[in-house]
């Protein structure tokens, strides 16, 4: 299991800032307090190098000759990894990135937990793929979704429309899901509605996506953690509960639901409300802040503390999406 990830000169964060991890993770913020720049911290380990520079991930005004770095901690019974991902402005890589890593014991299991770690990122599943990519793989970060499920509605017809009618139970605005051929040789998402109306995914809120891409993903991979960022944004009161069931069920599984190995769950939010329907859970809750000296990480005792530091949103907080 990750543990924690120690973060340094990391774009609003204080200079040295600790993220702590448990098995279900909830982090919580009021609008630009940094959650989404823990998520990033922690993402930065798995995803591609193109996605961050030193200029992108700096400090405001922090001085050339500091580094920034993302250190994070994974460990179980006799195994432990420490990884460091560091840029630099004097660093030869083109994007100022360079990786240095320990791994103490045995390798096998941490190094499946690495691979199988998604940080599912709804711009990147909206984003058309290529059929002919001889990537066998969805990405961490749910980018090539579309292959993907053209796979395996060519291949697993059975299975995808399984999928869909456990989407459609998510989410009955919609009437099956379309995959798109914007240009010869590739495949975008969209959904149809009960009029015959084709959406693009591009267009619509993040929610239907992302619940998409939680439920694919036991048809592609196999899954030891997962990190969402805001991912009850646009959905109903009656779907932010299915999504609170689904995490807490893969974090904490037991005999009935199937599942052999527990998967580590990380997200954030920014509705009170929502966190709140994790009361009474087993979850480790962060509370990101913005001081004079940069944003911070403040590990609670319980849910309840969230209300000393977060308004609570009124009606308008519960978004109810609909066609």
């Amino acid at each position: 299991m990750f543990e924690a990830v120690a973060l340094t000169n990391f774009k609003g964060l204080q200079q040295n800032a600790t993220l702590p991890l448990g098995q279900f993770t909830l982090i919580v913020g009021c609008e630009g307090s940094g959650k989404s720049t823990a998520v990033q911290g922690f993402a930065a380990h798995f995803l591609s190098g193109d996605r961050w520079s030193y200029d992108s991930v700096k400090r405001h005004g922090l001085q050339p000759e500091r580094g920034v770095s993302s250190h994070a901690r994974w460990k179980e019974a006799g195994n432990e990894w420490y990884g460091r991902l560091c840029w630099s402005k004097d660093s030869r890589d083109a994007k100022g990135r360079h990786y240095l890593y320990h791994i103490s014991g045995e390798a096998d299991g941490m190094l499946a937990a690495l691979r199988n770690a998604f940080f599912l990122d709804p711009k990147s599943m909206a984003e058309k793929a290529w059929l002919k990519n001889c990537c066998p793989y969805l990405d961490p970060d749910g980018r090539n979704l579309a292959r993907m499920l053209k796979i395996l509605q060519q291949q697993g017809l059975a299975q995808f429309r399984d999928l869909s009618r456990e989407f459609i139970q998510w989410m009955p605005q919609f009437a099956e899901i379309e995959l798109l051929q914007p240009q010869r040789g590739y495949r975008a998402i969209a959904f149809r509605d009960h009029q015959g109306g084709c959406i693009p995914a591009a267009d619509l809120p993040h929610g239907p996506l992302l619940i998409l891409g939680l439920l694919s993903l036991r048809y592609f991979a196999k899954v030891s953690m997962i990190a969402l960022d805001e991912p009850d944004a646009g959905l109903t009161v009656a779907q932010k509960l299915m999504l609170r069931d689904w995490l807490v069920r893969v974090a904490f599984p037991n005999s009935s639901c199937g599942m052999v190995a527990p998967i580590q769950v990380t997200l954030s939010t920014g509705d009170l409300a929502f966190a709140e329907l994790f009361d009474g859970q087993p979850v480790t809750v962060v509370l990101t802040r913005k001081t004079e000296q940069g944003i911070v990480f403040v590990q609670l005792d319980n849910l309840a503390d969230l209300r000393h530091f977060m308004p609570a949103r009124g009606a308008s907080s519960e978004q109810n999406f609909s066609l």
